[in-house]
């Protein structure tokens, strides 16, 4: 799971890093709510929540293994009966220390674009990060 076929590019093979992957629920303060301005006199805003996935060279503890399931769903939340769970193996570990001694690493950002999962480009950014 995760390698590349034979006839693969040469840069589709994973790096030399083992690979972390954490959640963060972040908060994008003051942004406004576009549906409840619309529907009001003034401008209303909240404090956004945003998770975000962090995938990240890591160093594995004794017994710890490199396979993560990672869980979402797909449909519209809002209608109802649409929602409908899926989950697929990753080669990350959940929560690993981070690999602090070979970098600095750059940051790389990456958007699955509207709509999507968090979890959509796994395979990329499991790749990246395994690369430093």
């Amino acid at each position: 799971m995760g390698d590349p076929l034979l006839d693969a590019p040469a840069l589709a093979a994973r790096g030399k890093f083992m690979v972390g992957v954490r959640t963060l629920q972040l908060f994008n303060p003051n942004q406004i709510d576009v549906i409840n301005t619309l529907t009001n006199d003034s401008t209303i805003v909240y404090d956004r929540p945003l998770t975000v996935e962090v995938w990240y060279p890591a160093v594995l503890e004794i017994g710890q293994v490199q396979l993560t399931i990672y869980t979402d769903f797909l449909g519209r939340s809002d209608k109802p009966g649409s929602l409908r769970a899926y989950t697929f193996l990753g080669r990350a570990t959940r929560d690993a220390r981070p690999n602090t001694t070979d970098g600095p690493y750059p940051l790389v950002v990456v958007s699955h674009g509207y709509p999507g999962s968090r979890y959509l480009l796994a395979y990329l950014c499991e790749n990246l990060a395994s690369k430093g």
